[in-house]
């Protein structure tokens, strides 16, 4: 069964509860995108700081879009994954620093056979299929073939994050995806009719 997992990037902070009451049982993890201005041009440490969220009750995967993810393995002790980049230097040293679920994300420019050297380390892959750092983007097609070579390489979760919609959710499972990563696709507009959408048009 393909998840769905909302990320609440853009999401309005007084409607982000309410939205996500919403989802309720529908959803298992939320999707946090921890940005710090360097890795990518926009800033949410304090958006996102531990304290604003511990109010999420569901499972939270700290997406950490920053220079120095070990800076912040404790801080999201939290955590149920934390996921960092492939771009960053010392990702062998790094892992071993993370206590939680591990995840590795992709950037659209990276080459996916890039990521084949941490098949072992990582519980999950994410690929983005839009440039990090911002929400609203296009989805990138080239994605669908990354997605196709890393599951012939693994068996582990796959994710991808940027641009998913109810039109391009099946393809992209197709390809090969566990998890669906959705934004704005999700909470634009009627939230429960979005989500069902995906959900059927993936057969979850």
């Amino acid at each position: 069964m393909v998840e769905i997992r909302p990320s609440i990037l853009g999401v309005e902070p007084k409607k982000l509860r309410e939205s996500l009451d919403l989802l309720g049982n529908r959803i298992k993890e939320v999707h946090v995108d921890v940005m710090d201005g360097v890795f990518v041009k926009n800033n949410t440490l304090t958006e996102f700081h531990p304290r604003r969220i511990e109010w999420i009750k569901k499972d939270l995967n700290i997406h950490l879009m920053v220079q120095k993810p070990e800076d912040y393995f404790n801080k999201y002790w939290r955590a149920k994954k934390i996921t960092f980049h492939l771009e960053v230097e010392g990702i062998k040293e790094k892992v071993k620093l993370v206590k939680q679920k591990k995840g590795l994300a992709i950037n659209p420019e990276t080459s996916i056979e890039k990521a084949y050297r941490y098949l072992e380390d990582f519980d999950e892959f994410l690929i983005m299929s839009v440039h990090p750092g911002q929400g609203g983007q296009k989805f990138i097609d080239s994605t669908i073939e990354k997605i196709k070579k890393l599951r012939g390489e693994t068996e582990k979760t796959i994710s991808v994050d940027g641009g998913v919609n109810k039109e391009n959710a099946k393809k992209i499972v197709e390809a090969g995806a566990d998890a669906l990563v959705v934004g704005t696709a999700l909470f634009e507009g009627n939230i429960l009719q979005n989500f069902e959408e995906i959900e059927k048009n993936v057969g979850s």
